[in-house]
């Protein structure tokens, strides 16, 4: 009882974080949601905020990105324009069934949130560009790639702020 005290205490303290519990869903920490980030954010608040959260921050070759790790086999890399966070792109890389049940429980929480994705694309890709952040998921599930040989596949969505429209340029819709 005295325990269960203590983690209520603690929980509820001011500036208190949850730690990221596991999840039902392969792909729940594929949004930005799950790490309290959202596209456009000062580059300081990012990093306070992973920090805080206790997530493992590394840094990229490229100076204009961080790279949060979960583990060996899920990443997020940030990428930042000026001071602003302008792209995150979740990757992971699981066994083929893992990341084609991922890619299924994406494809349907997008579905949800955002509507059917722009057509026409392949099957394996998903694209939303009609709001902001833009979205796109990938799925590589070749069996005969290299990565397939191997019984792996890999995911990857990215939210991203798109390029900026020249003067002029008209919609390609």
């Amino acid at each position: 009882m005295m325990m269960l005290a203590f983690i209520v205490a603690f929980l509820l303290a001011p500036g208190a974080t949850v730690p990221n519990f596991p999840s039902a869903s392969p792909a729940a920490w594929m949004q930005p949601e799950a790490f309290r980030l959202s596209v456009g954010m000062a580059r300081g608040d990012v990093v306070r905020i992973l920090t805080r959260d206790r997530h493992k921050i590394e840094p990229s070759k490229r100076p204009e990105e961080i790279i949060v790790e979960q583990d060996n086999y899920r990443r997020v890399t940030l990428t930042f324009r000026g001071d602003r966070l302008r792209s995150l792109r979740f990757e992971m890389v699981a066994t083929l069934v893992e990341v084609r049940e991922s890619f299924d429980v994406e494809t349907r929480r997008l579905e949800r949130q955002f509507g059917k994705p722009r057509s026409p694309s392949p099957k394996k890709t998903l694209i939303y560009d009609r709001s902001s952040p833009n979205i796109i998921a990938v799925l590589t599930d070749d069996p005969s790639s290299a990565l397939g040989k191997q019984g792996f596949g890999m995911l990857v969505v990215r939210y991203f702020e798109p390029p900026p429209r020249e003067a002029g340029a008209a919609d390609s819709d």
